[in-house]
Order: structure tokens, then sequence, then C-alpha cells
């Protein structure tokens, strides 16, 4: 490509060239009525279409070879990508073959074999954050993690994307949590719109049937939930320390 594009440099050169003289002759000629003033005349037009030409091939070649290494830039992009994706997906089967509380929500699920092994595994990116609880449902933050969401993501097949058929329960601002088999405990922090002064407040939430229990306090909370049979922690966790359990 390059020997190529050198030739018509050198070659568009000489025409220039001959465009030049063929002008200069032809002015001199018609000045001093030369014989052969119209063979410069029919030169200056035969270079000038030489030049033209030459830049054309040029400009077309260039354009060519700059479309083909971007093609093959955006292909290495793509491999890199895709190798990526594959490394994180078998570092992700991988943390829930080790990971203890990973394995324990696993296990919460009576028909675990077929839940995605991505329910429990992709975590977010970025300032986005997913912290899977009993299947089908996980609670999303963003920007931080103090203040969380409740969504059910059974219609979802694939978690890493947006608008993926997850539904929320409408459950917002969640602050604390803790669970089990078949409840989870919120705490939910809410900002007045009036003052600075944050509300609490204190669900229980059924994973089988969705139904909510709201209480004053998170002592009411932990007795309602013993009084059911809860068999999680006797304290809730803010979203932060949930984090850490998937490290």
């Amino acid at each position: 490509m390059f020997l190529k594009a050198g030739m018509l440099i050198i070659l568009g050169f000489l025409c220039l060239v001959g465009v030049i003289l063929s002008i200069v002759f032809t002015i001199v000629g018609f000045a001093n009525n030369k014989p052969h003033k119209y063979s410069w005349l029919t030169a200056f037009f035969v270079f000038l279409i030489g030049m033209i030409t030459c830049i054309y091939l040029f400009i077309n070649k260039a354009v060519n070879k700059i479309q083909s290494l971007t093609d093959e830039f955006g292909n290495q992009i793509e491999q890199s990508m895709q190798g990526l994706s594959d490394s994180l997906s078998h570092s992700n089967d991988a943390l829930l073959q080790t990971n203890e509380h990973l394995q324990r929500l696993k296990s919460y699920d009576t028909d675990s074999i077929t839940v995605p092994n991505q329910f429990y595994t992709y975590l977010g990116f970025e300032s986005y954050y997913r912290f899977p609880l009993r299947y089908p449902y996980s609670i999303h933050c963003s920007p931080f993690r103090d203040n969380g969401e409740l969504y059910n993501e059974k219609n979802v097949i694939q978690f890493d994307i947006n608008d993926n058929g997850e539904s929320t329960t409408n459950i917002l601002n969640i602050s604390k949590l803790a669970l089990d088999k078949n409840y989870l405990l919120l705490e939910q922090s809410i900002t007045s719109t009036r003052s600075n002064k944050i509300d609490k407040k204190y669900l229980l939430f059924s994973f089988d049937s969705e139904q909510k229990v709201e209480v004053c306090t998170e002592k009411e909370l932990l007795k309602l939930a013993k009084n059911k049979g809860f068999k999680g922690a006797n304290a809730l966790m803010s979203l932060e320390e949930y984090d850490l359990l998937f490290k």
C-alpha cells in the first residue's frame, strides 16, 4: 500500500510540474502566437487530469486503509471485551462455589438448579450496586451503597443489562437488612422534605407472599420476625456491611 501511495505521490508531483510548465508555455505561445500553443494547451489538460486522478486515487487508498485499520481495531476491542467477559464469568462461577454467603442464598431456593448463576454473581458496575437476596429478589443501589430499592427479577434472563425485565416492589430507601430463607427484615431511612430529619421505618417482607408488615422500631421488627420463625441474624446490617459478605 505504501509503495503504491509513493508512486502516486511521485506521479502526481510530475503532473503538477507538467501543469505549471504547460501553463507557462501556453501563455507564452498565445502571447507570441507560437505554432505549438494548442499543443501546450492540450498538454495542460492532460497533466491536470493526471494530477486530479492521482489525488483521487491517493485519497481513496488512504480512506480505505483508515477504514481497514478502524475495523481491525474494533475487532480487537470486541475480542478483548469478550475475553474479559469470559474471564469475569469464570471468576464469578468460582466465586459462587467458594463464597459462603452466596452458597447460603442459593440453598434458600428449593429449585436453585433452574436459577441462573448470574443472579447470584452479578454485583453491579461502577457506581451501580446490586445485592442478591433469596431468588428472585435483589436490592439495587445507585450511586451509593446506603439507599436501596427492592426488585423482583423473576423475568430477568441477563442481569448485566439495563431494563431487562425486573419489576420494583415499591420498597425504597433501604438502608439496613437481615434475611433468612423466608423473610427479609428492612430498615428504611427516609429524609423529610421539610427538614433534614431522617425518618426510619421497619418492614417485615415475606419472600413467598410479598406481604409487608410495618412496625416502629428495629426491636419490634426482630421480635415479630422471631415469632414467625425467623432464623437469621439478631440485628440488622447496613448495605455496606452486606456488600462485604460477597467479598
